[in-house]
């Protein structure tokens, strides 16, 4: 006798498929609609069959790890596939370099000296108040002391 209920949507020919693209590198969104379910029905499946989530583990990492193959392949000869690598395996000692840093004295020094020539230039006080109101609101944002007090900026 056949347990009741409806048939799974996941066949095996199915499931095979699934772990196909995903071993390409394609996600569970593609893999979903490739097979015509949705996405929750995959995880639903690999719940209840842990073979089938071994082999969607399993196809996620042969990717990764063809992918990575190749990579190191071609840096054997290659300077930039060896950057790449460098960068994606450890990107604080090898990744881009951030902007540089200007010291923080110098950085407020700089924007004073800015914010006073501008409000020395603006003769408008509405408009100097909605600078003002502005700088205030980048303040808060910078979490900076900063007051305008007598058309200087402290």
């Amino acid at each position: 006798m056949s347990p009741a209920g409806r048939p799974p949507i996941l066949d095996k020919d199915k499931k095979q498929k699934i772990c196909g693209i995903l071993k390409i590198g394609l996600g569970l969104v593609e893999a979903a609609d490739y097979v015509g379910c949705c996405v929750r029905t995959i995880k639903n499946a690999a719940e209840e069959d842990p073979e089938f989530d071994d082999r969607i583990h399993e196809a996620k990492i042969q990717c990764q790890y063809q992918a990575l193959q190749h990579v190191n392949k071609a840096a054997e000869t290659s300077w930039r596939a060896a950057t790449w690598l460098l960068e994606r395996c450890n990107l604080a000692r090898f990744g881009p370099s951030k902007v540089e840093m200007v010291p923080r004295d110098l950085f407020f020094k700089a924007v004073f000296d800015f914010l006073d020539n501008m409000a020395a230039e603006i003769k408008d006080q509405n408009v100097l108040r909605r600078i003002v109101n502005r700088v205030e609101a980048l303040k808060q944002l910078a979490e900076i002391k900063l007051e305008f007090e007598k058309g200087r900026w402290k």
